[in-house]
């Protein structure tokens, strides 16, 4: 059986330069939880 997404969640973080991104964290039915974090997209 496919295990089903119980929930999404989201969190503001901060990246290494002090700016805004985000983190979200999928939590499955299994115990599994897949998390990710996305870079603000700046470039330096």
């Amino acid at each position: 059986m496919k295990p089903t997404i119980q929930g999404i969640d989201a969190l503001e973080i901060l990246d290494s330069w002090g700016n805004s991104t985000l983190r979200v964290s999928v939590p499955l039915d299994n115990g599994i939880t897949g998390t990710a974090s996305v870079p603000s997209g700046a470039s330096g």
